[in-house]
């Protein structure tokens, strides 16, 4: 019951995320009914995983909408509180995806504050000041909410949480890369690829203008395309659909932005 539940949360993540991106209900469904199928056909290794990509939608959504508050006004340090929050459990639920995660944000909170309203007023010195003090107060959330449930919650403990982050480093040694000629060689390099294609096409928008580097709509794509890259470090982890599945649902927001993204919705 609860598996289910989570991914159908999960799914409307992904629909959210994607109208945000897409501004268009109709192909903002797509990414949607992809994420509902794969859940469906494909599992997840454990409900830990689940969780886990839950947490990581839920402070996309966030950071989101913490984007779309400092196209108007100063970016406020309040609203990066929940970012760090989801983040903070995920130290606790998946300590290897946290590993993934925590400079991804960082580096988002970092260059948000230097791309805010203010920011944009700021000598170049000060707004990196900025851009670290944001990035220093996520990672001072996300380490405030591990401590708070290791001293309160008896079965973890900061040594659990560690080891769970130094544990899969010891796997990547070993990892050899699958073939793509076939079926799941080819679905295991889709996700890198599309986020590749979508990098390169945001880096041509925004050198053609038809997209500004101190909008919205260019960091919440260049998130995504963080996101889908930096959970590509899971599916290394196994050679199975199940380790793919993480990269394939946040790879999904990526494919209407290569195919029917077009000069008029930037």
């Amino acid at each position: 019951m609860l598996e289910s539940i989570l991914s159908i949360l999960i799914s409307l993540a992904i629909l959210y995320l994607s109208i945000q991106l897409s501004r268009k209900q109709g192909i903002a469904l797509i990414p949607f009914l992809i994420s509902i199928l794969a859940q469906f056909f494909i599992g997840y290794e454990n409900i830990s995983v689940q969780i886990g990509i839950f947490l990581i939608f839920l402070s996309a959504i966030y950071i989101f909408i913490y984007y779309y508050k400092m196209s108007a006004k100063n970016s406020s340090y309040k609203g990066i509180i929940p970012i760090g929050i989801c983040l903070g459990f995920l130290g606790i639920m998946r300590q290897d995806m946290i590993t993934y995660m925590w400079g991804l944000f960082f580096w988002a909170m970092f260059w948000a504050g230097m791309a805010d309203v203010e920011g944009l007023r700021l000598s170049l010195f000060e707004r990196t000041i900025k851009g670290f003090k944001q990035g220093i107060f996520l990672t001072l959330i996300i380490i405030l909410i591990i401590l708070l449930i290791c001293l309160f919650y008896p079965l973890i403990s900061i040594e659990y949480v560690l080891d769970g982050i130094i544990a899969p480093f010891s796997k990547y040694g070993k990892i050899i890369l699958p073939s793509p000629k076939n079926i799941y060689g080819l679905l295991f390099y889709l996700p890198v690829s599309l986020a590749i294609t979508s990098l390169i096409i945001l880096i041509y928008k925004n050198r053609k203008r038809f997209i500004r580097a101190n909008t919205p709509l260019f960091w919440k794509e260049m998130l995504i395309i963080n996101l889908t890259l930096n959970i590509f470090n899971y599916s290394l982890l196994g050679d199975s659909l199940i380790y793919l599945l993480p990269s394939i649902l946040f790879s999904s927001l990526l494919i209407f932005n290569i195919i029917f993204r077009d000069k008029k919705n930037i």
